[in-house]
């Protein structure tokens, strides 16, 4: 059984239309599938600015990032918890009714926390599930 993941490389609308996405099966040759999540991303993201606002937009969803898509889930990252807990709880039916516009086939869409990591390489980053939750810190003694 083979597992891809996905990651996203630029930023959700910040005008760099440069998202290096590689979706399911798009490591190979010839495949455009990583390219037509890119696109479907920006479309989505274009949509959403027009509807909440320049100034909303860029303050809630300028570091939201496209993570990986499958057939009928999207995932998108963040990079703080609170911001994802805002989302979720004002924009996540707004996202999820526009990506379902743009493809019928979508039934959900999942925001997730990147976490930095130290020593990874430049472009590469990891995503907290809500069951990577941090333990709680040791009092220093």
């Amino acid at each position: 059984m083979q597992t891809n993941t996905a990651t996203s490389v630029g930023a959700f609308g910040n005008g760099d239309h440069a998202l290096n996405a590689i979706a399911e099966g798009s490591d190979k040759p010839g495949d455009t599938s990583g390219t037509r999540h890119d696109a479907l991303f920006e479309r989505v993201s274009a949509r959403l600015k027009a509807q909440v606002g320049q100034d909303v937009y860029a303050s809630w969803f300028g570091r939201l990032k496209l993570h990986s898509q499958s057939k009928s889930v999207v995932r998108l990252s963040v990079p703080t918890t609170f911001l994802k807990s805002w989302i979720n709880n004002r924009y996540l039916d707004l996202i999820t009714s526009l990506f379902q516009q743009e493809d019928a086939e979508i039934l959900k869409v999942e925001i997730l926390v990147r976490t930095a990591t130290r020593g990874a390489r430049p472009g590469t980053e990891e995503v907290a599930s809500a069951s990577d939750a941090a333990p709680a810190a040791q009092p220093r003694r």
